[in-house]
């Protein structure tokens, strides 16, 4: 829903563009704000073994009543790498194939909906590079211009719905 109301109040003000340009700089905004405030986990600090400051500064804020002298260690074997092999041992296998199934299916009928829309809007005659005029009367809930009735010289070209 933020996206579009930002987008009905960016689109009449700075064209399209804006959107994706906000859509881009939002994210890498809010990732360096994540590196450089989201502490990193403390099973991960101990792990490396180079980090024992770090994960005794986390614990102190999570445990004031700490005494400083302790020192942390994690019973868990290191493996090199990342073999994907891991992911299905120790139990990991049904976790790894509810995350990947669902993950492959989604994407699958994202791809399938992306093309056959082309496909459509091509059957349409409808032509990329053609704004839409605002004041055509079709306008999405948002208050935006919608590619339902694309406007053409010679009138519109039927109606496509099924997006």
């Amino acid at each position: 829903m933020l996206g579009g109301f930002s987008s009905a109040w960016l689109i009449p003000r700075f064209g399209w563009q804006a959107v994706f340009v906000v859509g881009g700089v939002l994210p890498l905004l809010a990732a360096i704000a994540l590196t450089l405030w989201l502490p990193e986990s403390l099973r991960f600090l101990v792990a490396r073994q180079g980090d024992q400051p770090r994960a005794a500064r986390i614990m102190r804020r999570l445990a004031p009543d700490l005494s400083n002298a302790n020192r942390y260690i994690v019973e868990e074997e290191s493996i090199s790498g990342a073999p994907i092999a891991a992911l299905f041992r120790d139990g990991r296998a049904a976790t790894t194939l509810l995350l990947w199934v669902p993950f492959f299916i989604v994407f699958m009928m994202l791809a399938h909906k992306v093309s056959v829309s082309f496909v459509r809007l091509h059957q349409m005659r409808f032509d990329f590079f053609e704004r839409i005029p605002v004041h055509s009367g079709h306008l999405s809930s948002s208050g935006v211009a919608s590619p339902c009735r694309p406007i053409r010289p010679d009138g519109p070209v039927g109606s496509f719905t099924s997006f």
